[in-house]
């Protein structure tokens, strides 16, 4: 699944079980936190060391998974999905979830599409990045279902196709840049957004390129 993360939490024993972890989605839809130090499950993190990322809607492996890493910081997991392409006309949702580092409990969630019940996806399957100083959280969006057709989605699905700018603590919209509006060539956001320092006459921003 592209990787795991690290991040040492500070809410455990110094030197004890889980102070230093690493945290993976697995292709059965679970985020797991082991410990990084000898590979066992973090017992108080989720049910015995996972949480279950998906259960009534009736998905079964292949119609969400994992294909990248989660992002932490600030006490807070981010993990994103992988959906279904070309074979349906609504496909899953792609949500977004979020959840303590320490025992697992979600936080939030964030859906693309706000709602829409006719369409699907515009998940993340790409990295996603952090910057913990200003405790914002970046999502590289996909395209919405269906693929190529784009009657049943009307409008601009503003954050679809989109780098969107999370509240790492909230799930609330801070930002967002749609590069392709209402998508009719499936162009998903293929790439980790890259968080830089941009000098603009003599005064250092903080930027993003994409």
């Amino acid at each position: 699944c592209r990787g795991v993360s690290y991040a040492e939490e500070m809410r455990a024993p110094k030197d004890g079980h889980c102070r230093h972890r690493l945290y993976m989605g697995s292709h059965d839809r679970k985020l797991w936190a082991i410990d990084a130090t000898n590979g066992k499950p973090c017992e108080g993190f989720g049910e015995q060391g996972a949480v279950t990322l998906y259960g009534a809607e009736g998905y079964v492996p292949g119609d969400v998974s994992n294909s990248s890493a989660p992002v932490i910081a600030n006490g807070v997991v981010v993990i994103g999905s992988t959906v279904i392409d070309f074979a349906r006309a609504t496909t899953p949702r792609g949500t977004v979830k979020a959840f303590d580092t320490f025992s697992g409990q979600p936080l939030w969630q964030f859906d693309p599409l706000l709602g829409n019940p006719q369409s699907g996806s515009a998940n993340v399957w790409a990295p996603m990045s952090i910057d913990a100083v200003h405790n914002m959280v970046y999502l590289p969006t996909s395209a919405a279902s269906p693929d190529y057709y784009g009657v049943d989605r009307p409008g601009a699905g503003l954050y679809a196709n989109s780098v969107v700018a999370l509240d790492l603590q909230s799930g609330a919209v801070r930002w967002h840049f749609q590069h392709v509006r209402h998508d009719l060539w499936d162009y998903d956001t293929p790439a980790q957004p890259i968080l830089f320092q941009w000098n603009k006459n003599g005064q250092s921003l903080p930027a993003l390129a994409q």
